[in-house]
Parts: structure tokens; C-alpha cells; sequence
């Protein structure tokens, strides 16, 4: 899971390392300037701040070579026969695999009749109204246990080539791989990168084919 920086728990950790012994090295060599930051001509900032820069550059070059590795993204929700009503959706395939993200599910008007009234609420209102005070008292409905927010990871088919349509998102056979949940935008939307980022790995794809052959 990466933070709100992007990072991962493991990058970040070797990140505050690094900065960590720069500043540390500093302190004891009193490297710094009037106004309490390092003096960049110095060669403890030259020295300590080489690794650092590495990393980075490093991170940078990894989340290019992510991005550059045939990922697709589209436009409309891949999974949950429920989709069509999730204002939220992210659907990326990266290699052989289509991962999905869903959530924020606003169901139809008669649905949210149906959901206000089993909560002992009455809706009153029409129209826009009632959805907003549908989302007002009830909230996104969830999507499945304790969660309004979901990915899953599916083998994708055959593109879309629909007259009409040709958006070519793969088709799904609904088994799926991998599954995260959650229950707020920010942490599907990182746990979607996430997602993304481990089964654009060569491991979580040898142990999903394994699985397929042992299954026959």
C-alpha cells in the first residue's frame, strides 16, 4: 500500500534512512547556514545527498517503466453487476490482467426507497433532491461487507469491439484473482496503483497461472 506521498511503506522507510543520516552527519559536522538549512557546496551534503538523489531517481525511473509497460486505462466500470451505479470506477490492464476498482455505489430511485425505508427513513424529496438526501442520510450504499470500495484483479479477454462502442476494455469471466477492499477514494485509489503495480510483477502472474493449471 503507498502513502499519500506515493511511496510504499519499504521506499519510504529507506527514504527517512537516508535522510535521517544526512541530516544527523550534518549536525555533527555543523554544516548548515544562518538560517538552519544545509549548505549545499559542503561535501557532507555532496556526499550524504548522492544516495538519496539515487533513490529517487531510481522511484521516478521504476514508476516511468510501469507506466510504459503497455498499461491501458479505461473509462468504464469493469466489474460488480451493480457498476453502471458507482460514480466511482478505475479499470487498468496491465499485461494479461484487467484490474478494477469500484465504489461510492448510488443505487436507482426505487432501490434507495427500498434502502432509506429498511433504515426506519423516509425520503421526501424528488428528483436531484431525493438522491441528495438520499446521500445525506444514508450514504454510499455498500458494495459488499463492510466496504464501499473494492479492486479485483481478473485475466482479461477478449477486447470490446461492440458497434457503437470499441472501447476495448477486455471482458471478464468474473473469477477473480486478487481482491482488496476499502472505504474511503483516497486509499482505493492508491490500492488500485497498488494493485496494478504487483501484478505488472512476473511473480503474481507465475503464482495466478500456477493456480489456473492446479485448478485445471
Amino acid at each position: 500500500m503507498t502513502d499519500s506521498s506515493g511511496l510504499t511503506p519499504q521506499e519510504r522507510e529507506e527514504l527517512d534512512r537516508l535522510l535521517r543520516a544526512m541530516f544527523n552527519a550534518a549536525e555533527e559536522n555543523g554544516s548548515y547556514d544562518t538560517y538552519g538549512g544545509m549548505r549545499p557546496s559542503d561535501p557532507i551534503y555532496l556526499e550524504m545527498a548522492a544516495p538519496i538523489h539515487a533513490v529517487v531517481a531510481s522511484l521516478l525511473a521504476s514508476r516511468e517503466h510501469q507506466d510504459s509497460q503497455g498499461w491501458q486505462w479505461f473509462g468504464n466500470a469493469a466489474h460488480f453487476i451493480c457498476g453502471r451505479w458507482c460514480r466511482f470506477h478505475l479499470a487498468t490492464q496491465v499485461g494479461e490482467y484487467l484490474v478494477s476498482t469500484v465504489g461510492e455505489y448510488v443505487p436507482g430511485d426505487g432501490v434507495q426507497t427500498i434502502l432509506a425505508e429498511s433504515r426506519g427513513i423516509t425520503l421526501t424529496g424528488k428528483g436531484e433532491a431525493r438522491e441528495a438526501e438520499f446521500l445525506e442520510k444514508v450514504g454510499f450504499e455498500e458494495i459488499g461487507y463492510q466496504r464501499t470500495y473494492e479492486t479485483m484483479v481478473f485475466k482479461a479477454g477478449k477486447p470490446c469491439d461492440a458497434e457503437g462502442c470499441g472501447c476495448g476494455m477486455p471482458m471478464i469471466d468474473g473469477r477473480e484473482l486478487d481482491f482488496t477492499g476499502y472505504n474511503d477514494a483516497g486509499t482505493a485509489t492508491r490500492g488500485h496503483r497498488e494493485m496494478c503495480e504487483k501484478w505488472a510483477s512476473s511473480d503474481a502472474a507465475r503464482s495466478a497461472e500456477g493456480k489456473e493449471q492446479a485448478n485445471g
